[in-house]
């Protein structure tokens, strides 16, 4: 190849750049006869995502009446959905939501563990306080023991 061919590739090349340039620049929809602002950039717009539940409320449910611990780490994380979502960090706020929903779960489950536990040492335990009693004799024939 000598030099005059590679120029007129190089021009060809550029060319067909600078036409798909105005190509791309043709496709652009242009405003509406009437319609148009003058003098006003475009905007680009931004997805909207819609803020996750901070399960305020489950988180003080939780605390209040399950699990202390539990709740207050589920209060922490709902609290921190919405300055999460205020700086656009939309995965983290999310996370966020499903870590205090987690949370709330966990201590609502641990109030009913611990409740049965509880219940059942107790029903072990009044069985065993009933020998104490004067009519222990009968009790032990009715339950059989």
């Amino acid at each position: 190849m000598d030099n005059q061919q590679m120029n007129n590739q190089v021009e060809e090349q550029l060319q067909a750049q600078a036409n798909a340039q105005q190509q791309q620049n043709y496709n652009v929809q242009q405003p509406q006869q009437g319609y148009a602002q003058q003098g006003y950039a475009q905007q680009p717009q931004e997805t909207y995502m819609p803020q996750p539940s901070s399960f305020l409320g489950l988180a003080i449910f939780t605390t209040l009446c399950c699990c202390l611990p539990f709740g207050i780490v589920a209060i922490i994380k709902g609290n921190s959905v919405s300055s999460l979502y205020a700086s656009k960090q939309y995965n983290a706020a999310l996370a966020a939501s499903n870590e205090a929903k987690n949370w709330c779960i966990y201590g609502i489950v641990a109030y009913f563990v611990i409740g049965a536990i509880l219940s059942l040492i107790g029903l072990i335990g009044g069985v065993g306080a009933l020998s104490f009693l004067p009519f222990s004799d009968i009790l032990e024939s009715v339950i059989g023991g």
